[in-house]
């Protein structure tokens, strides 16, 4: 079972115009698309829908927390949701029909009490005993430690779980510290981190070599449009994404990290995880809210992927 991690879940809203945004104008929307999301809400949903067994826990409070348990158990996840005093938070996409950029407003989420936050790592310390893999990703909501997700793999170490990291800023950096199995930033992410842009591939190569060095086993930088950079120890391989025509790219990392956690949760191999998630998030990219591809699809997409020695 994969245990999906979501300190920060939302409710979102992606509205489709016609046209761009006009700030200032009245709109009349195409169409509403309301689901559960966050990061980590994502990544169940994906799992889910790839027919992983998934779990997930974090933060959920008010209106919009119940929103979300019904919306977890209509996609068959198991809730180990935590309720907060304070309202989750909602998160708003205003999308073109047009294939232009998205305009993104998300809510910071509701502050969390110490209480809450050691109720849910009891929550969490209980569930991961019943776990096969955890994936912890996005942001954390205000009152929450930076060192929460160090914590948590601290405890899913102990309990022989490998961890994914998909975070950013100061809780990637203190997650990194306890050597999560795999971490998967994006480009801007990575360079944060490791001390700003590199000016070659063959420096990012360098720069990944560095990390897993450190102890994190498995390190997958991101890159958009150009795929992605896989490390694992002293060997990297660049992963070339089919071509697709992007809609919205909006929760392809997400998907990505849910279609390599569904494969490591069959036993199968880094690569194939990884030809899983990228086929999988190129669909999501050709599509204007968060998609999986039918089978036919896959099998094309899957096709289209091209991983080599780099």
């Amino acid at each position: 079972m994969i245990l999906a991690v979501s300190l920060n879940s939302a409710m979102d809203r992606t509205v489709v115009l016609p046209g761009r945004l006009a700030p200032g104008e009245i709109q009349r929307a195409r169409s509403v698309d309301v689901r559960m999301g966050g990061k980590g809400l994502n990544v169940a949903w994906a799992a889910a829908r790839l027919g992983a067994k998934v779990s997930v826990t974090g933060f959920a409070g008010g209106l919009t927390g119940r929103f979300l348990r019904e919306e977890c158990a209509r996609h068959g996840i198991r809730d180990g949701l935590v309720t907060t005093a304070g309202e989750s938070r909602a998160c708003y996409m205003f999308a073109s029909a047009d294939g232009s950029p998205p305009t993104v407003v998300n809510e910071p989420g509701p502050t969390v009490s110490f209480a809450e936050v050691d109720a849910l790592v009891a929550t969490y310390t209980s569930l991961v005993c019943e776990a096969s893999l955890v994936v912890l990703s996005g942001s954390l909501p205000p009152g929450a430690p930076a060192d929460i997700y160090r914590r948590m793999i601290e405890i899913a170490r102990r309990a022989g779980v490998h961890c994914i990291l998909d975070s950013s800023g100061e809780p990637l950096r203190e997650g990194i510290a306890a050597n999560p199995w795999l971490i998967k930033p994006n480009a801007d992410e990575f360079a944060a981190l490791t001390g700003g842009p590199w000016q070659s591939p063959e420096a990012l190569r360098r720069r990944c070599r560095d990390l897993t060095a450190t102890g994190v086993a498995n390190v997958v930088v991101s890159l958009g449009g150009e795929g992605a950079l896989v490390t694992a120890g002293d060997q990297c391989w660049h992963v070339q994404p089919p071509s697709v025509q992007t809609a919205n790219p909006t929760a392809c990392g997400d998907i990505f990290v849910a279609g390599v956690a569904v494969r490591i949760d069959r036993g199968e191999p880094l690569l194939e995880g990884i030809r899983l998630g990228t086929a999988c998030a190129a669909a999501n990219a050709a599509h204007p809210v968060p998609y999986l591809p039918t089978p036919a699809e896959l099998g094309f997409l899957l096709a289209g992927v091209n991983i080599r020695a780099d």
